[in-house]
């Protein structure tokens, strides 16, 4: 074989193996990024804390166990937001019919902020009631509450069973988020009453 051939075959293996080695890094590159987002935000099935807090109009509750029989719905939040705040109107819809009905469904407005807001202040945004403020970096990190807006139907379990990150700015997000919630709250209805 001539220098020439050796030459020509040599530069098509580094081609074909720098191409192989490009086609890897990507694939690297997209499980990287899976793996990051399982550890930074909540996924359908995962579980949230169960914890007992005080709402900012002194009430205690459950956040991430709801009563039994019943799905609950969470909207995590900052007060300086623009997408948040640009979420409101519809999360307030979707706080409002989830109280209109006796659907076995609560609503829980999570604040993330590091100062705990004013009633005046979330009053004046518009944000539903009742509010909690996550003011503890384990929680917060618990819950994964980096990214928001963000809406988390949990079940009786406390297990996540809808999630949605970003702007809540659609009348069919609200429908899609009160489904979800219903059917959880129909099925560990179910449960308790024996399968019925």
């Amino acid at each position: 074989m001539s220098a020439d051939k050796l030459e020509r075959l040599a530069l098509l293996v580094a081609v074909g193996l720098v191409v192989i080695l490009g086609w890897q890094n990507q694939l690297l590159r997209e499980g990287s990024s899976r793996v990051l987002q399982s550890l930074s935000e909540p996924s359908v099935g995962s579980f949230v804390p169960s914890f007992t807090a005080t709402t900012l109009d002194g009430h205690e509750v459950e956040v991430g166990s709801p009563d039994a029989g019943e799905a609950q719905i969470l909207y995590v939040f900052l007060t300086t937001c623009e997408f948040c705040q640009a979420s409101v109107p519809m999360v307030r819809a979707l706080a409002e019919r989830a109280w209109g009905a006796e659907r076995g469904v609560s609503f829980l407005s999570v604040s993330i902020d590091s100062d705990r807001p004013s009633p005046s202040e979330l009053d004046g945004q518009g944000i539903p009631n009742p509010v909690v403020h996550l003011d503890s970096r384990r929680l917060k990190s618990l819950f994964k509450a980096g990214r928001v807006p963000r809406l988390l139907v949990v079940d009786q379990d406390g297990r996540v069973a809808y999630v949605r990150t970003g702007v809540i700015g659609e009348k069919s997000a609200v429908d899609s988020v009160l489904a979800v919630a219903d059917s959880v709250a129909r099925s560990t209805t179910r449960e308790r009453l024996g399968g019925r």
